[in-house]
């Protein structure tokens, strides 16, 4: 199965800021492949019900992010225990990015991009397996205020920003 870009630039989007319905996603099938031009996934959450997407195979790739949350939406739990994850632009892009405030699990599969996860928010955050790797092409580190992901071409980056855009609480 393939799912191919909406008019968002993601492949899937799951969720809605205020959507009271709590998507799950669940990614079987080495074949399966997820892309979008912007994200392949983006993941909005709902904090008493959270969002969830569990990847056991397959791709999910974007321009900027294989898979991306929102730091404004709260709630989302991920989970990877195989295939491949990846942002494919190689100076501009994270495998995966997780703003907000949820849980973050990786068990097996690659996750790669300029920078290989970055996480932002607040929840718990595993790594049991798996493979991540940064491959920018050169990054000039840059750590700027507000929202948005830092590029600093880590192949594991964990960002405190204080209150507000998923990370009011601690990691």
């Amino acid at each position: 199965a393939a799912a191919n870009g909406s008019s968002y630039g993601y492949g899937i989007l799951a969720g809605q800021t205020g959507d009271a319905s709590t998507p799950a996603i669940v990614l079987e099938g080495d074949e399966t492949s997820v892309e979008g031009s912007f994200a392949g996934i983006a993941l909005f959450g709902c904090v008493s019900d959270p969002t969830s997407l569990e990847m056991n195979a397959g791709t999910v790739s974007g321009w900027y992010y294989g898979i991306a949350g929102n730091g404004a939406s709260d709630g989302v739990d991920i989970v990877v225990n195989g295939g491949r994850v990846a942002g494919l632009n190689k100076n501009d892009s994270k495998g995966i990015y997780h703003p907000q405030d949820g849980n973050l699990t990786v068990r097996g599969g690659t996750i790669e991009g300029a920078g290989g996860i970055q996480v932002i928010g607040a929840g718990a955050f595993r790594i049991e397996g798996g493979t991540i790797v940064a491959n920018a092409d050169e990054i000039t580190p840059s750590i700027q205020s507000g929202d948005g992901s830092v590029e600093d071409g880590a192949a594991l980056s964990i960002v405190s920003r204080g209150g507000g855009d998923g990370a009011g609480r601690s990691m």
